[in-house]
């Protein structure tokens, strides 16, 4: 492992199986501007590949580009590959459906 300032450099390669279902987050819609919200598309996919856990798992592709997106849960027997270049930017925006779920919890 190198050092440069505060930031460590892992050079470790090590060998990964590749998951036998990958989907891209293209297919369900998301766009890599850096202005475009892709929650929906990232859970969208997510939902989709959870049904690949007991065939082996499966890997959502993200190609380059820079991906705002609020949370999503990944789950077991998921890959989520980055391509060299792709950057996920978490959104600091709090959807309505997100909020809402709040405070039904807070105020229950």
């Amino acid at each position: 492992m190198n050092v440069y300032g505060d930031v460590e450099i892992c050079r470790l390669n090590p060998k990964l199986d590749p998951r036998p279902h990958s989907v891209s987050i293209l297919e369900f819609g998301a766009v890599g501007d850096g202005k475009t919200l892709n929650t929906i598309a990232f859970q969208n996919a997510i939902f989709y590949l959870k049904s690949f856990a007991d065939k082996g798992g499966a890997q959502l592709y993200v190609p380059p580009g820079q991906w705002l997106t609020g949370s999503f849960n990944l789950t077991s027997h998921l890959t989520l590959f980055l391509e060299k270049g792709a950057v996920i930017i978490g959104s600091q925006v709090l959807s309505p459906l997100a909020s809402f779920s709040y405070l039904l919890m807070k105020f229950d």
